[in-house]
């Protein structure tokens, strides 16, 4: 009996344990701030049902590219942007899945990068997705979405059993849902990293080592060809998107190997359009700027406002769609085309924003230049300005902090930009 009941203690201490280590590892997890993946899932949910007008799917290309806002301010279409980094098209059509128990959107915006993205390499960031749903059959689809429930299924599907994952973050995966469905999701500070309709833009510069980078990569001529698994999941798309009367569409966000002459293998999307008569829209030859490019994939937000009013006149012109021209003029008003630098005297330079098709009376640019030491910084003296006046230091790279909006617009781009001097060739197109 002395046995039995010292077993029965050990039992209830060793459980008492496990709680007080569940309760402590819950505690570490909320002091981990949520991904931006997993909120944007929980503003989706927020989103009234039946009201997105038009979906955004693919991978990063599209969460960092499209910026709803502008498309539903000039064409009227509400939307939203889902997806995450390095999304396969298989993780495209189950997340599509998820978006149409709730929504029932006119159109779906599909940007190709995702049907780029080698499946057998990299299965992308699925992982996210999951804690933002409840447990239902798309779920179980996922699991068993492979032949055979392998290893391999488990390292696609799992964060943790990811190599390139930190341990430390176990406890925020292990208790994730209880931070998901019991706890308050406004207490976490992410909406000034995020905007409301799913769009996270990139503020980040491109420099000289991403361009060297793209540089010492050939130029790609041939086409890649549809490997039979992402044919099968496009061909699982389109079916979706015909099964819930939504136009299907295609589009390509600008990259810089285009804009450097140096494009890489994809597949020939054009053809595509018209072997299953989608509609496509190319913008990677988009007469952009160094300063629209945030790397080697991705736009900048100055290039997503570019890129997305030229997407919304394309989606106007295809589907006969009236444009609010009166905010299709402030947003053009908005779009910084380039910069130049100008030499006033010996030490004294300016450095000018310009937008060749749009008048900026009103715009308000907060705008600094900060030079390589990083011990001076000058700045312009009027917010009317797109231009600010500043001392040659000495020779290196040169920060640009840039803040602007039109008093028109809902959106603020702050965006950094970077320059050399003395000012060289540091990006060359061929």
């Amino acid at each position: 009996m002395g046995e039995t009941i010292g077993t029965k203690n050990k039992s209830i201490i060793f459980l008492f344990f496990l709680l007080l280590v569940g309760f402590v590892l819950i505690l570490l997890n909320l002091s981990v701030r949520l991904e931006i993946r997993e909120y944007r899932w929980y503003q989706f949910k927020k989103i009234e049902k039946n009201s997105i007008d038009i979906l955004y799917i693919g991978n990063s290309h599209n969460m960092q590219g499209v910026i709803p806002q502008v498309i539903e301010d000039t064409l009227g279409l509400k939307g939203f942007t889902i997806g995450v980094p390095s999304e396969s098209l298989k993780n495209t059509y189950f997340q599509l899945v998820e978006a149409f128990r709730t929504q029932s959107p006119q159109y779906v915006a599909l940007e190709t990068y995702s049907i780029d993205v080698n499946l057998t390499n990299e299965d992308g960031a699925i992982y996210f997705f999951w804690g933002a749903i409840p447990i239902n059959r798309n779920v179980l689809n996922v699991i068993t979405s492979q032949d055979d429930f392998s290893l391999s299924t488990n390292y696609d599907y799992f964060d943790l059993s990811r190599s390139h994952e930190k341990i430390w973050k176990t406890p925020e995966y292990l208790f994730y849902n209880f931070n998901y469905y019991i706890l308050h999701k406004d207490n976490y500070e992410l909406t000034k990293f995020l905007i409301n309709d799913g769009y996270l833009p990139r503020n980040n510069p491109i420099n000289k080592e991403t361009i060297n980078r793209i540089n010492d990569v050939p130029n790609a001529d041939l086409y890649n060809e549809l490997d039979d698994e992402t044919l099968f999941y496009f061909e699982k798309i389109i079916d979706l998107c015909t099964q819930h009367s939504s136009e299907l569409l295609l589009f390509s966000m600008p990259e810089i190997r285009y804009f450097l002459n140096s494009p890489k293998r994809t597949v020939d999307y054009n053809s595509l359009s018209k072997e299953y008569a989608i509609p496509y829209f190319d913008l990677r030859n988009l007469d952009f700027s160094i300063l629209h490019y945030a790397d080697t994939n991705h736009v900048s937000y100055l290039g997503s406002l570019r890129a997305t009013v030229e997407l919304g006149e394309f989606i106007s012109e295809e589907f006969k769609l009236p444009v609010n021209q009166n905010m299709l003029n402030h947003y053009n008003d908005l779009n910084i085309d380039d910069f130049t630098i100008q030499k006033n005297s010996s030490s004294i330079y300016s450095f000018i924003l310009t937008n060749e098709n749009g008048n900026n009376k009103n715009n308000l640019y907060q705008l600094c230049v900060i030079d390589p030491s990083k011990n001076y910084k000058f700045c312009n003296s009027s917010e009317h300005k797109s231009n600010v006046n500043f001392e040659y230091v000495e020779d290196g790279e040169y920060h640009v902090e840039l803040q602007v909006k039109n008093e028109n617009l809902p959106l603020t781009i702050n965006q950094d930009i970077i320059f050399y001097l003395p000012e060289d060739t540091w990006y060359q197109r061929e």
